[in-house]
């Protein structure tokens, strides 16, 4: 078993394989309890976690829930090789399993398939709907973390995988050739130039006002770049990009779209005021500081 709520249960696989190690890079003693402050083992588990057979190593692994508990740790690492989440994502782009958000505080979008909805499957890992799109890929030492026991999946890279961080400006990228419909690759796409290393955020229009709009701010820092069009990316006929180091979010126009059910079920923010802060992570979640997130699953309750 998981021992997560919320998530499936991986464990058929999980059985046959190795245990992967659950070291999440804090690497702190609790002395009170003998046990590591981040991934919840003794110091002698540690040590031998690269020799030990294999049945000894799925039995410490079966008490760390416990210890984490004891601990009052509240993050651990999934004990997921490279194809159970990719097995994970596919699951997950089904109607009602979840939503992923992508971004970063202040500047995200969120996607979700309805209990109801009927997705467009473009491969496994793909998949739009009237109100969005999301494209999933695996990258190299993906790792999947567990808050709270199951309540979000968090999905992350170590930091020294990133790309360097974005520029600070909004900048023009020319017709989105990325786009996930085909019928939205001639309309041009701007990024807005937030700075940050973990997703890059984008607007993308066929409204030839809006274009105009956005190629004079051209250069502007962002903040200038909402302050005096903010509204119009609002409320206008413009798309929001998404793009992390595990894929594409699509979030289109709500006026694209006059289902209700279905703007709620893909959405965005921009908030100037906590962009500025430069949080990553929304405020509850605590990922350790050696991986930086590509994006958060929150299971269906």
């Amino acid at each position: 078993m998981n021992n997560f709520q919320g998530i499936p249960d991986l464990s058929a696989t999980a059985s046959s394989r190795r245990p992967v190690s659950p070291c999440i890079g804090v690497c702190e003693i609790d002395t009170a309890s003998g046990f590591c402050r981040g991934c919840a083992r003794s110091s002698d588990e540690i040590a031998i976690w690269s020799r030990a057979p294999d049945d000894l190593l799925r039995k410490i692994t079966a008490v760390l829930p416990a210890r984490r508990a004891q601990l009052g740790i509240k993050i651990a690492r999934l004990d997921w090789d490279e194809e159970e989440i990719g097995r994970f994502m596919r699951d997950t782009l089904r109607p009602g399993k979840g939503r992923w958000v992508f971004g970063i505080d202040g500047a995200f979008g969120e996607f979700a398939i309805g209990a109801g909805e009927q997705p467009e499957v473009k491969n496994a890992l793909t998949v739009a709907t009237h109100a969005g799109a999301v494209r999933l890929r695996l990258p190299e030492k993906l790792r999947a973390f567990a808050w709270e026991e199951g309540e979000a999946i968090v999905m992350a890279l170590p930091r020294g995988r990133l790309q360097p961080p974005a520029g600070v400006t909004l900048a023009a990228a020319g017709p989105d050739q990325g786009a996930i419909r085909e019928g939205d690759r001639d309309a041009l796409a701007f990024e807005l130039g937030f700075g940050s290393p973990v997703a890059r955020f984008f607007i993308r229009t066929n409204d030839p006002a809006l274009q105009r709009r956005l190629q004079v701010l051209e250069g502007k820092p962002w903040q200038q770049a909402l302050a005096e069009a903010g509204s119009e990316i609002r409320e206008g006929s413009a798309d929001r990009i998404i793009l992390t180091s595990i894929g594409r979010m699509e979030i289109y126009s709500p006026s694209a779209t006059s289902d209700h059910r279905a703007q709620e079920s893909a959405r965005t923010q921009l908030s100037p005021e906590a962009i500025a802060g430069g949080q990553e992570m929304p405020a509850e979640i605590e990922l350790p500081k050696a991986y930086a997130p590509c994006a958060i699953f929150y299971p269906a309750r």
